[in-house]
């Protein structure tokens, strides 16, 4: 009996062995896969359908609508929009605030509170349904207002932020001020190693003063992006894909490589090629409530001169067609609109913790 039982177990074992090590010698051809340029890596989805035709964008280079969402579930706590030259080897990242206003009613004023909306509005077929829901009709209505072409969204929430975070080993980072959280946590002032949670926690942190949220996310995604080279390797790059991808909302393939080919890029990039700058917008408070109002011409000057998301420049009047985001029957936000003044500089991965960034709390 103990010879057959024998037996079975070495069976059992033999096999596990086996699958092992299929599993193992798969992973580890995917993971020394290098870049290919095929045709679903090498052209964005976008590329033949541009929101006005004069407009053309080259090949290998791609655009991402980023939200990390809130405390409050579907209310963005930052939003940012990302052109990828990944030919030139290039990576602008623009911050746009959530309070950026809207010509809308009261309730939906805001970029932020459009995309609660929207989410809202899908929520009864699930989550997943719903984030997609309202991040591809965000980047429907910054294509046709902004001309804003996006290729795909990633959405992080508490968990995916956590997870990436953690799996990383922590991010290191200067924390400008005191943070105190409703669950009675406390992040000191000064240079920290930030885990998962208290990461989310100052990304969706409620009490900067408007704009500071922008800088505070400069710095956060340096941190990620420092420890991303460090950590992740040729050989790891494929398992490391599917950790993060486990719990990531995004519309990036995961088939082909194409997931895989995004982050290749990402980790070729040095420090001074991956660019931030902010919404040249300015505060003004509306029926009690603060709204990020866009300075159209420094807006345009920044998509052009920074983004640069087409070949081409764009021209002011094919921005805001519908003046979705201004009111002319309100002086405050007209006058705003209409002004030139650029609020934002542009700073890289390599010099940002050293610009002494204005971060604050209201």
């Amino acid at each position: 009996m103990k010879r057959i039982i024998l037996k079975i177990l070495s069976a059992v074992l033999s096999v596990a062995m086996l699958f092992s090590l299929i599993s193992c010698s798969f992973l580890d051809e995917i993971s020394k896969t290098p870049v290919q340029d095929t045709e679903e890596t090498t052209k964005a989805p976008n590329n033949d359908n541009p929101p006005v035709a004069k407009y053309n964008r080259a090949k290998l280079k791609y655009t991402f609508l980023t939200v990390v969402e809130g405390v409050q579930e579907g209310v963005p706590a930052l939003i940012s929009y990302s052109v990828f030259d990944t030919a030139n080897g290039t990576l602008s990242e623009l911050q746009i605030p959530a309070s950026t206003y809207i010509n809308a009613s009261q309730a939906q004023n805001t970029l932020g509170a459009m995309f609660k909306k929207d989410y809202s509005s899908a929520k009864s077929g699930g989550r997943e349904a719903a984030i997609a829901s309202a991040c591809t009709a965000m980047m429907d209505r910054l294509k046709t207002e902004l001309l804003f072409e996006c290729d795909y969204y990633i959405y992080f929430d508490k968990k995916s932020m956590t997870d990436l975070t953690d799996l990383l080993g922590g991010i290191d980072v200067k924390i400008p001020f005191e943070m105190r959280f409703s669950d009675a946590s406390v992040i000191k002032q000064g240079d920290t190693k930030l885990t998962g949670d208290n990461l989310w926690k100052v990304m969706s942190y409620g009490s900067f003063a408007s704009g500071s949220e922008l800088n505070m996310a400069k710095l956060l995604w340096t941190g990620i992006f420092n420890k991303l080279k460090t950590v992740v390797t040729t050989e790891s790059i494929s398992l490391f894909m599917l950790d993060i991808r486990a719990n990531l909302y995004t519309s990036v393939p995961k088939t082909n490589g194409v997931d895989i080919f995004f982050l290749r890029n990402l980790l070729s990039l040095d420090a001074e090629s991956y660019k931030f700058s902010s919404a040249d917008v300015q505060s003004v408070v509306l029926e009690s409530s603060a709204v990020s109002v866009i300075c159209k011409n420094a807006f345009l000057e920044k998509m052009n001169s920074f983004l640069k998301i087409y070949d081409e420049s764009v021209e002011a009047n094919d921005l805001d067609k519908g003046s979705i985001f201004n009111n002319p029957s309100l002086t405050t936000v007209s006058a705003i609109y209409n002004s030139f003044n650029a609020t934002s500089s542009v700073y890289s991965a390599g010099s940002v913790f050293s610009a002494n960034l204005s971060i604050i709390a209201k």
